[in-house]
């Protein structure tokens, strides 16, 4: 890789890092998905910390059999997760290439 395309997928990289570890490491309910319980299911926002044990404590989880992620849910946490930093790098790529455009003439 040259120079030029490094600086993008960089920021791509680094954003990417960034955001799966905010969103697994702290409790933020943006997710749809569904609770199982013993007694029902819930559908309703989850974060995507519970999938790694971070989202509350044991007493939060004691009647919960599992969580799972909507499509809807999935979809969402892609376009955060990978979506918005490829929308980024893309922005700093096309700068660069008008900079050096800028420069030629």
């Amino acid at each position: 890789m040259n120079q030029k395309s490094k600086k993008p997928f960089l920021i791509y990289l680094s954003l990417v890092l960034i955001l799966s570890a905010i969103f697994f490491l702290f409790r933020i309910d943006l997710f749809p998905g569904e609770i199982t319980t013993k007694d029902k299911i819930y559908t309703c926002d989850i974060s995507l910390s519970y999938f790694i044990n971070m989202g509350g404590s044991k007493q939060d989880f004691a009647n919960i059999e599992s969580f799972r992620l909507l499509p809807k849910g999935y979809a969402l946490a892609l376009i955060m997760i990978l979506g918005l930093p490829a929308l980024v790098a893309y922005r700093v790529h096309l700068n660069a290439k008008k900079k050096r455009e800028i420069l030629r003439k």
